[in-house]
């Protein structure tokens, strides 16, 4: 039989476990999502997702691929998940990707976002 000092100990123990369970966040598993829309005939906005699990020095490259060639277009992107790419021709058909770096060691390409030759602005 246990006494009022040990049986209010395991009650506040099992309180403790109780409530920081029950505070846990679920997440969904999600990409980075990756999305353009033309902003003038020669720019484009260009997002992406942060994630809830990204560390706070998540950096990015994004690329942008166009008539099957693949550049470049912003390098260690920090503080921001978007970028206005100034040289997407209206003209042409154009895709995004990012690459996230993680604790200094990148990662996997994100799934692109393909955007066709004279998308409306």
């Amino acid at each position: 039989m246990m006494n009022k000092k040990t049986f209010a100990l395991t009650a506040l123990v099992m309180l403790v476990f109780a409530s920081s369970s029950v505070a846990q966040r679920q997440l969904e598993i999600l990409g980075r999502g990756v999305t353009a829309m033309r902003t003038s005939s020669t720019t484009a906005y260009v997002g992406w997702r942060l994630l809830g699990t990204d560390p706070a020095d998540t950096k990015f490259n994004l690329y942008r691929v166009t008539s099957g060639v693949t550049n470049l277009i912003a390098a260690n992107i920090t503080n921001s998940c978007n970028y206005s790419d100034a040289n997407a021709a209206q003209a042409s058909a154009h895709s995004w990707f990012v690459q996230p770096i993680l604790n200094g060691v990148t990662q996997a390409n994100s799934v692109s976002y393909s955007m066709p030759a004279n998308a409306a602005i």
